[in-house]
């Protein structure tokens, strides 16, 4: 008789029950260490074997977790879908010796100077120039020497949270940043707007493509917050995709991947290929969601079966070109203010071009201005046949929905 293989599962991606759903659907038994940032549906407790509330984040109590349940019913693997279980899941994989993301790669993505240190050496044709920063006279000194454009980011964490773009001596005089308690790297400022989203799933070392996206940053906040994400990526040849996907492979191989999902961004200027950074998990910001429903592959539950240690199979090559495309809109607030009306959220949902609408404001409510992709205030994703199409439906709901504050002031969304 079969065994059923049991594996860990460290959150849950998004704050979404959909991505815990599609482990799930894998058949396999499946223990759950989560935030409890959501709230589980009775069907979806009675499918899991056991869930554990617990800080995800906090890699000692989830090992002691972890070989508590292994003791009692011996696990096969581990498998984390969100960014803030990936220290944890590694750590796990690797003192219970199972199947899961190997720890190099993780220590590599998770930490952006040991990152650019790796690839200077071991991937210099993809990497960028840039410094460890100390104090504001770090940042001047390069900024001065990449001739008046970089970026500074910490070292460690995600969500473009303290993510700024510094084209000015004013933006360094002004910057408000604790240099004694947290570690900032900067790096050359590659030009433009368009981050491409290359998505992959890795097996036993080899790689395959399953989708590339196109992310907007937006000019209207200062940070590098995402206002629009494109998928597929409009306008790129056979050719060009080649080029992107033996990158983002030489990059892989760099870090020693063996196995799981990448979710990887590069920019390309003057026809050169640059690597901006990568984590082990999926899209966020249901790039996850836009990946599955155009390609039909269902990466979540493949790769969950993978690190349980069943044969999984690949995703076919790569169709740039299948007379639809995805397009999600992040919802920002440029302005604090008091939410007075949300206008036509109800009707607008039934819009046969929307594939979704989440707001996680209410009326009454308070918000700030977007700092990074972490406080968005919601998302609307439209599917159409190509981007003229898209920009028409846009046109078409922009005075349908929208958000009213206090003082009269609208957000529009579309």
């Amino acid at each position: 008789m079969l065994v059923q293989k049991h594996i860990l599962l460290i959150g849950v991606a998004d704050w979404n029950i959909e991505t815990l759903k599609y482990s799930i659907n894998s058949g396999l038994k499946i223990t759950l260490i989560f935030n409890n940032n959501i709230v589980l549906e009775k069907d979806i407790q009675a499918k899991l074997n056991k869930v554990i509330v617990c800080d995800i984040t906090n890699i000692l109590l989830c090992v002691l977790h972890a070989q508590e349940i292994n003791s009692k019913e011996k696990l096969d693997g581990v498998v984390t879908f969100t960014e803030y279980g990936l220290e944890s899941a590694t750590a796990i994989k690797t003192l219970l010796m199972i199947n899961g993301n190997d720890l190099l790669p993780i220590i590599l993505t998770k930490n952006k100077q040991f990152m650019r240190e790796h690839l200077k050496k071991y991937a210099p044709e993809i990497s960028i120039p840039y410094k460890l920063i100390h104090n504001k006279q770090d940042l001047m000194d390069f900024w001065v020497a990449m001739g008046g454009a970089v970026i500074i980011k910490p070292t460690k964490g995600g969500g473009s949270i303290n993510v700024k773009k510094i084209f000015s001596k004013d933006s360094i005089k002004s910057l408000n940043y604790d240099f004694t308690h947290e570690t900032y790297m900067a790096e050359l400022y590659i030009p433009g707007d368009d981050i491409l989203n290359v998505e992959t799933i890795s097996y036993n070392g080899q790689h395959a493509l399953i989708v590339i996206g196109l992310e907007k940053i937006s000019t209207s906040v200062n940070s590098c917050c995402i206002t629009d994400i494109i998928l597929p990526a409009p306008n790129l040849s056979p050719e060009l995709i080649e080029r992107i996907f033996n990158a983002v492979r030489s990059f892989l191989n760099a870090i020693d991947v063996k196995n799981g999902i990448n979710h990887t961004e590069i920019k390309i200027y003057n026809d050169k290929i640059y690597l901006i950074e990568s984590q082990a998990r999926i899209g966020g910001g249901y790039i996850w969601y836009m990946a599955q429903e155009y390609t039909k592959y269902k990466q979540i539950e493949m790769c969950t079966r993978l690190f349980a240690g069943e044969h999984i199979t690949l995703p076919a090559k790569f169709n740039n070109d299948t007379g639809i495309i995805y397009h999600n809109i992040w919802i920002l607030s440029n302005k604090p203010g008091r939410i007075k009306q949300i206008y036509g959220f109800e009707s607008i949902k039934l819009h046969p071009n929307i594939i979704r609408l989440d707001i996680n404001i209410s009326i009454g409510q308070f918000i700030s201005c977007n700092h990074d992709t972490t406080d968005l205030i919601g998302y609307a994703m439209l599917k159409g046949k190509d981007s003229n199409e898209i920009n028409k439906i846009r046109l078409e709901l922009r005075d349908k929905f929208y958000l009213v504050y206090d003082d009269e002031s609208i957000i529009m969304v579309f």
